[in-house]
């Protein structure tokens, strides 16, 4: 048999996400700082009769560029392979979570409508699609998956897409040589490394695609991905975790891959920071200060059940006052995080999403203000319960 022997049709992927009319008219009026994301379908394999799982992956989305909406059509061999599925556990849209994506197949389309809120930023898997591998094909058989369009925020950035090739044969299979890992405590501004492996244990070769992290102190040594794996081959990464806080954070590499059975393998870390009582230096030499004020997007955001809020005061001649607040939508004020004078230097504030009463926040849009002197900057950000 061959493939074009086959009839095709489209699989339409449609993923419609709802937004606050204050969130769209804000990320309408913005420009994005990059022009094009690129987003693929890894090439796959798998025997007849197999259930496996393709992610949609992204390139690293910038915090100016955070999605708000997806949209577009995937076309495929259905004699091959049926869509069964849409699933978005561990994925970036995992935080889309006020309504259930929905999914029925009519006729020849699949069709998919998946609802969100809060914009997604960082790279990875956008979700993950389900086939079912028909018993009838053949080992050695070919196939496309195919972008017909594929769409992020309306258009902006332009999405350059990768279509994948699908094989029916044996697959690749991802083994981790350590699923987790306890930094313990480390001083605010040392550095604490650990390695790990990855290797691939099946009989084709392994694209490991991505590896992100839920947590900007935890970094990883490795940035030339996507890197190739052969049948019995391991590549060594390096993780470092860089408290900027006293908190202890649990945090997630989510490593994504080709595997069919397996493309999102999760290593689980967890450490805490011990405050020296030295302004944080972000890998700077103490005699480095910053040139100017700055406020920085929190991170991670959205966010549950804390994020870090990073600021940097320049060397000046004089004592300055320092304060940080949060406020609701409503402009009340929840929460003093600062309040007193500071030296020049790199700071760091985690927020537990409580308020000055420790009551905990519900969901929604909140400000975050930094008044340090005649400098002041407010920033947007979201909290999912």
């Amino acid at each position: 048999m061959t493939t074009g022997s086959f009839s095709f049709f489209r699989l339409f992927l449609i993923v419609v996400i709802a937004f606050s009319s204050t969130q769209a008219s804000a990320k309408s009026n913005k420009a994005t700082t990059s022009d094009t994301i690129n987003v693929s379908i890894p090439d796959i394999a798998a025997l007849p009769g197999e259930t496996i799982r393709v992610p949609i992956v992204t390139s690293f989305v910038e915090i100016e560029d955070s999605i708000t909406s997806l949209e577009g059509s995937i076309t495929c061999d259905t004699t091959i392979f049926t869509l069964l599925d849409l699933e978005r556990e561990q994925t970036l849209t995992e935080t889309w979570t006020l309504l259930d994506p929905m999914f029925n197949v009519i006729g020849n389309s699949a069709l998919i409508a998946f609802p969100g809120l809060y914009p997604i930023q960082g790279s990875g898997a956008l979700l993950l699609l389900v086939f079912q591998v028909s018993d009838d094909a053949d080992i050695g058989q070919t196939t496309l998956l195919e972008f017909n369009r594929f769409t992020l925020n309306e258009g902006r950035p332009v999405s350059i897409t990768q279509n994948a090739l699908f094989t029916v044969g044996e697959s690749p299979l991802i083994e981790l040589s350590n699923r987790e890992h306890n930094f313990g405590t480390v001083d605010i501004g040392d550095a604490n490394e650990w390695p790990f492996l990855i290797t691939n244990h099946g009989s084709a070769d392994l694209h490991i695609l991505d590896i992100h992290s839920d947590f900007t102190q935890f970094t990883l040594n490795q940035n030339v991905l996507p890197i190739i794996l052969q049948t019995g081959e391991s590549q060594e990464f390096r993780t470092a975790f860089q408290p900027t806080t006293e908190d202890t954070l649990e945090n997630r590499f989510r490593v994504t891959s080709n595997d069919p059975q397996e493309p999102i393998a999760i290593i689980s870390l967890t450490g805490a920071g011990r405050d020296t009582g030295t302004p944080v230096q972000e890998h700077l030499e103490l005699n480095q200060l910053p040139e100017r004020y700055e406020l920085f997007q929190n991170y991670p955001n959205p966010f549950n059940p804390s994020t870090v809020i990073r600021y940097h005061i320049p060397n000046v001649d004089y004592p300055v006052h320092t304060s940080l607040k949060v406020f609701n939508c409503l402009g009340q004020k929840l929460r003093t995080l600062v309040d007193g004078i500071q030296e020049p230097g790199y700071y760091a504030v985690t927020w537990d999403a409580h308020d000055g009463h420790s009551n905990a926040i519900p969901s929604g849009v909140y400000f975050y203000t930094l008044e340090v002197g005649d400098f002041l900057a407010t920033k947007r950000m979201v909290y999912v319960r």
